[in-house]
This record gives C-alpha cells, sequence and structure tokens, in this order.
C-alpha cells in the first residue's frame, strides 16, 4: 500500500480516521488501476523487442548485465566522492536508483556478506557467462531498430574484464575500478571547479 497523503494524515489527526482510511485506500486503488493500465498499453510495445531477443530470459540478463555496470559505476563514484561503501549502499537501496544489484547482490566487497563480491567474487554468475548473454541479445537485436548503446558497453565492459584473465569470477567483479575511480575523479573535479564559477 502507498504510503498516506498529507491530506489523509490531516484528517486522522482531526479525529476523521474513517475518511483518512478511505482516501488512503482509494489513492491505492487508483495507483494499482494505473499501472494496471500502464501494463496493458506497454505489453504490445514492448513484446516485439522480447520477440526480436528470442526468449525474455535472455532480455533479463542483458538488463541485468547493464544493471550491474551502472551500479559497480556508481559504488565507484560514489566512493570517490568519499562516501562509506555501505551507507552509499544504504542510500541507494531505498532511493529511486535501487536495484537488485544494489540491495541483494551488491557488488562492493564487504557490503553484503555472503554475496560473490565478499567471497573475492567466487561462486557467482561469471563474467564469461554474462559476456556471452549481451553478445547474443545484441546479435538477436541486429535486425531491430532498437538502440543499443548501453548493452554495447556493458559488452564492452565485461569482454575487457574477461581480457584480463577474470572471465570465471563474478560478473560483479571490480577490477576496472581503480580506472573508473580516477577517471571519475577528475570529472567529478572539473564539474566542482565549474559549479563555482
Amino acid at each position: 500500500m502507498s504510503a498516506p497523503s498529507p491530506f489523509s494524515r490531516g484528517a486522522a489527526r482531526r479525529g476523521e480516521a474513517g475518511r483518512a482510511l478511505s482516501a488512503a485506500y482509494m489513492s491505492s486503488l487508483l495507483g494499482g488501476l494505473f499501472g494496471a493500465a500502464l501494463m496493458a498499453v506497454s505489453l504490445p510495445l514492448i513484446r516485439p523487442l522480447v520477440l526480436a531477443v528470442g526468449s525474455p530470459e535472455l532480455l533479463a540478463l542483458a538488463v541485468l548485465g547493464i544493471s550491474m555496470v551502472a551500479t559497480a559505476e556508481g559504488m565507484a563514484i560514489g566512493e570517490k566522492l568519499g562516501i562509506d561503501p555501505k551507507i552509499l549502499k544504504d542510500i541507494l537501496s531505498v532511493s529511486t536508483a535501487r536495484n537488485w544489484c544494489i540491495d541483494t547482490y551488491n557488488p562492493r566487497p564487504g557490503n553484503i556478506p555472503g554475496t560473490p563480491a565478499s567471497r573475492n567474487y567466487e561462486g557467482g554468475f561469471m563474467v564469461e557467462l554474462i559476456r556471452k548473454d549481451l553478445a547474443l541479445a545484441l546479435e538477436a537485436l541486429k535486425e531491430t531498430d532498437a538502440k543499443t548503446d548501453m548493452t554495447e558497453k556493458a559488452l564492452d565492459y565485461y569482454r575487457q574484464i574477461e581480457k584480463k584473465g577474470f572471465g570465471r569470477k563474478d560478473f560483479g567483479l571490480r577490477c576496472l575500478f581503480h580506472e573508473w575511480l580516477s577517471v571519475v575523479g577528475e570529472r567529478c573535479r572539473v564539474m566542482g571547479q565549474e559549479a563555482r564559477r
């Protein structure tokens, strides 16, 4: 259920709990109906893309690969800005950036005990497998006019890791973070200088 609106909180304070409860349920109902309508409209639109990839699982794995690269880079940026990695994970886990790679399978060692990142990237979904899945997805999408820039960048990222000899490590591997940290740090420094002008 969604959080009560300020209106319903105010009504509850004035002793109108029934009215407040009705407002909360009505907003949840409207949100659910809006979501169902959006899904009904979007499914026919995304169906050709899913079918072009060949299977929903392959498309889901491509999205997962892109999400992990984005999560790893976001964690690296936060660390470069001086944010404690565990605090950063906690913040991202409840923000609009929240995703499975952040709150369940975080790529930062020590953030989530028991994950491959906390076991030297052993025993997880291997880089060579996510690289293969991204390549298959791109191959399937050649016949569509879908933009695949992020998929291509994620594939390149995993190819670089594999070339460094880490193909059997978990796909959350952060071996390129040191390179990113220096590049991102420079970008942040320049942006900070520009913002002060």
